[in-house]
């Protein structure tokens, strides 16, 4: 299986470490600074509506090595 279809937590780490570090961005004062904190502000919400995109995504109907996929019954009369 190729790295690009794997998705796993890893996806997460980027965006919640660029979280955690959000408020020692806005911590500075000056101008400058602020400009800075709010460009890394908008990195963080555009990995955050990355990951929103993702977890949205339909799952495969195919059958995988754990039995058969969720998406693939119905449970509609």
């Amino acid at each position: 299986m190729p790295f690009a279809a794997c998705k796993s937590g890893r996806e997460l780490v980027v965006p919640c470490l660029l979280l955690l570090l959000l408020p020692l961005a806005f911590a500075f004062r000056g101008i400058l600074p602020q400009i800075v904190a709010l460009g890394v502000l908008g990195v963080v919400l555009l990995a955050f509506a990355h990951l929103l995109t993702l977890f949205m995504k339909r799952g495969t109907t195919v059958p995988n090595r754990y039995g058969a996929a969720p998406t693939a019954f119905s449970f509609a009369s």
